[in-house]
């Protein structure tokens, strides 16, 4: 067992709890609204700074075994910077899945792992902890949406090749067919109709692609990372442009789907990181 495997078994969601249980005796009231700020920063810095660690020990397990590894790791090929930017936590989710494949070549990521359950595991874990919290109180209206609302779909994360679903682009809008004269014959009609229902069908997919993809919305939960670790905004005014506050929703900078989708990654990385460890363990075996 390797001395970094205590660490990365650690679930993220501890460091919520650990939040939760040191702002009990504080309460929810009024007075507690100024520092609410504050605590939900705090968290996320120190989540995303977890994972951070997560990865690179991650990697160097990988490297530490597999001496072509070790030499792109070090050389700087991957460019993995500080393992906070979507294309590093890709990389080693990818790198994770061929080191697996190394050990068992017929391995297949939809065999070993429930998505439907690490998903729904992520989720519910979250809300959970912050339920009846003071960090849950502190903005009602957008925990409320977190508790609600559907922002994901299973199929935008964990594939095959790549850690969340790439967003659509516009050029792959679905184009709808052109409409008939109204007498056009009974089979071109029929022909139209089905056109019709598989343009609708491949548009809906098109735009959940968009509504509910994680790619976009960890874009944006790592440029208020750099925000917050930096203080990137203690030189500018607070005056937001008006067209950022019109598209202001209760999505926006929600730090509990931040959580969510933090949490989710790391049950990822948790789950292929046991099947790593098992898979090596067999082939030495």
């Amino acid at each position: 067992m390797s001395k970094h495997d205590e660490f990365i078994l650690t679930p993220i969601f501890l460091i919520i709890s650990e939040a939760v249980t040191g702002s009990f005796g504080i309460g929810v009231g009024i007075e507690t609204f100024p520092v609410s700020e504050y605590v939900m920063q705090s968290v996320f810095i120190k989540m995303t700074g977890f994972q951070e660690q997560k990865l690179k020990c991650i990697a160097w397990e990988i490297a530490t075994n597999n001496f072509e590894y070790r030499r792109i790791l070090l050389s700087g090929k991957d460019q993995l910077g500080e393992y906070s930017t979507y294309q590093a936590k890709n990389t080693i989710y990818k790198r994770l899945i061929e080191a697996i494949k190394l050990s068992d070549e017929n391995f297949e990521l939809e065999k070993h792992l429930d998505k439907s359950k690490i998903f729904e595991d992520s989720l519910s874990r979250v809300k959970e902890i912050l339920k009846d919290t003071n960090l849950s109180q502190w903005s009602q209206r957008k925990f409320r949406h977190f508790m609600d609302s559907k922002f994901t779909e299973e199929n935008q994360f964990m594939l095959n090749d790549t850690l969340f679903r790439e967003p659509p682009n516009s050029n792959q809008m679905p184009k709808k067919p052109k409409e008939i004269p109204e007498r056009a014959s009974e089979k071109s009609k029929n022909s139209y109709l089905d056109k019709m229902k598989d343009y609708e069908a491949k548009m809906e997919s098109y735009q959940n692609n968009i509504n509910y993809n994680l790619k976009i919305k960890y874009e944006e939960l790592y440029l208020n990372r750099n925000v917050l670790a930096h203080n990137v905004k203690s030189y500018q005014k607070n005056v937001p442009a008006l067209n950022i506050l019109r598209n202001e929703n209760d999505e926006s900078r929600n730090y509990y789907i931040w959580f969510f989708i933090l949490n989710l990654i790391d049950s990822v990385f948790i789950e292929l990181y046991k099947l790593y460890v098992l898979k090596l363990e067999e082939n030495i075996l």
